[in-house]
């Protein structure tokens, strides 16, 4: 004769951390496995450029250094150091992260006027390191 199965006993319920722990290391492994999709398209296009205004320079930009003797990856990012309605000066600092050779990183400042608010900007010039506290003279 043969003998009644057992009723199967329901799992227990999933803790709402052990959830979010999976969840997390989903994404973790998608954001791994598009690693190479990105290598590749920085490899094809050597510049990655992101807007951060509407100000010329006022970005953020990564680029592959490929020099005889230079090798590496360059960042700068363009900020806005001072402003008026009718001067800007923007700020950009250059950062390289070199496996072969020397970084020179390097800060400098440029300028622009408008005689009206519609206007576009004009370029007035550019000096090497920071920008200054206020209006030029």
């Amino acid at each position: 004769m043969a003998t009644p199965a057992q009723p199967i006993p329901p799992a227990a319920p999933r803790s709402r951390k052990r959830r979010v722990a999976c969840a997390t290391l989903i994404v973790l492994w998608f954001a791994l496995l598009l690693v190479p999709c990105g290598l590749f398209y920085f490899a094809v296009q050597q510049e990655v450029t992101i807007p951060l205004g509407s100000m010329p320079g006022q970005e953020l930009r990564v680029w592959l250094v490929m020099e005889p003797h230079t090798r590496g990856i360059g960042v700068s990012i363009g900020q806005v150091a001072f402003q008026t309605d009718s001067e800007r000066c923007v700020q950009t600092t250059t950062t390289y992260f070199l496996w072969a050779g020397r970084p020179e990183n390097a800060t400098y400042c440029e300028c622009y006027v408008r005689s009206e608010p519609d206007q576009p900007w004009s370029y007035v010039g550019n000096a090497q390191g920071t920008c200054p506290a206020g209006p030029s003279a």
